[in-house]
């Protein structure tokens, strides 16, 4: 794939997730390893509507957060969509969602039972404190967390999520997965409800399949 393609797929995600409801309009920021340029990277830009973003909106900057090209100012996140690319070669996509239910889980780091196989998969997924939006603390927790290549993600407390991916599909599926899983689980509480849970055998398997799907 061309980074001719790869900017309207980045497009095209971008709006299917503004679409889910799991960015807003100027919130959340989607990025893709160029396929030019291995050590740059293409990322939504700057308060602009991410429901309506087209391929010549993206911008271009290097692994240390470089404008290489575009129009618009690149995202105030940029600095650990780029890191955690410099970080991971397997890592070629990053979505960074303001999901509802992710952030109401990242607010009161909720219990995730396992109920399902998604569910084990999200109850995996570590929790970054605060840190001020664009910083470079933020930056830092998230590459310290997520870059150390064990995660394909993070709940961003107050904030959001962050999830990876091999591509911009895998990227965008981890962080649908997510809320959707979220959204059961609230149903389970508003119905209140006890749930059952996997067996221990049954968590071993599937903590085994998971495993081997990220080797």
């Amino acid at each position: 794939m061309i980074d001719a393609e790869l900017k309207q797929h980045l497009a095209e995600i971008t709006t299917e997730l503004y679409r889910a409801g799991v960015v807003t309009a100027t919130g959340g920021n989607i990025s893709v390893r160029s396929a030019e340029n291995a050590k740059a990277l293409w990322i939504t830009p700057s308060a602009v509507l991410k429901g309506s973003l087209h391929s010549d909106d993206m911008i271009l900057i290097d692994l240390d957060g470089k404008i290489l090209g575009g129009k618009y100012k690149p995202s105030i996140e940029f600095a650990f969509h780029a890191g955690l690319m410099k970080l991971r070669a397997d890592v070629n996509a990053v979505v960074h969602s303001h999901t509802p239910y992710a952030t109401v889980w990242g607010l009161g780091d909720l219990d995730i039972p396992p109920i399902t196989y998604e569910a084990l998969l999200v109850g995996r997924l570590p929790f970054i404190p605060w840190h001020m939006v664009g910083s470079q603390e933020l930056a830092t927790a998230v590459m310290e967390t997520v870059g150390k290549g064990i995660t394909s993600g993070a709940f961003l407390r107050n904030h959001g999520l962050v999830t990876v991916g091999r591509d911009l599909r895998q990227a965008a599926d981890a962080t649908l997965m997510v809320e959707h899983t979220l959204k059961i689980l609230h149903l389970v509480h508003q119905l209140d409800i006890k749930p059952n849970e996997l067996t221990e055998r049954a968590i071993e398997q599937l903590n085994r399949l998971a495993d081997s799907r990220n080797q």
